[in-house]
Formats: structure tokens, C-alpha cells, sequence
């Protein structure tokens, strides 16, 4: 369907999304689990599991664009953004109070 660069970078902002909403979700449950009745310990250890996760989406980024050639930057500009915006979404709307 696409060929030469606009397929790359098709390719990237195709995967950078998925991942991004990937990571987004993971961030949802992680904090669900660890925010219902939490203390101070699951408090860290959620930071740390975010810590981790935020890592690993890196690194994966990297190795994807080391491996299958795709174009770094949609990639990484696209799945940050959306992690981050999905992240953004789930902490004013998801989980909030009233839904725990």
C-alpha cells in the first residue's frame, strides 16, 4: 500500500501507537492494584513498576529500530505521547475516587 519512506514511517507511528496504548493500559492497572488502600510501601513499588515499564518501552523502541529498520523518530514521538496522553487521561478521568 505505501512504499519508500512514507511506509516507514507509516510503519513507525502505526507501532509507536500500539505500544503507547500498551504502556497507557499497563499504567492503569499498575495503578489500580497498588493505589486501593496503598501506603507508602505499594506507593513506591507502583513508582518503581512505572519506572520499569517506561524502560522497557524505551528499550524497545530501540531495539525495534535497530532490528526492522523502522524510523525512529515517529516511533518514539508517537508511542511517548500517546503513553503519556493516555496516562494523563486515565488520572483525571480513570481514577478518580468515585471509581475505585
Amino acid at each position: 500500500m505505501y512504499s519508500g519512506l512514507l511506509e516507514k514511517t507509516a510503519l513507525s507511528a502505526g507501532l509507536g501507537i500500539a505500544f503507547g496504548a500498551i504502556d497507557a493500559v499497563g499504567f492503569f492497572y499498575t495503578a489500580k492494584v497498588f493505589f486501593t488502600n496503598s501506603s507508602g510501601k505499594k506507593k513506591t513499588l507502583a513508582g518503581a513498576c512505572e519506572l520499569l515499564r517506561l524502560i522497557v518501552l524505551i528499550a524497545f523502541i530501540i531495539f525495534l529500530c535497530s532490528r526492522i529498520h523502522v524510523s525512529f523518530i515517529p516511533l518514539a514521538i508517537t508511542a511517548i505521547f500517546v503513553s503519556l496522553g493516555g496516562k494523563m487521561v486515565f488520572i483525571f478521568k480513570g481514577l478518580n475516587p468515585k471509581n475505585r
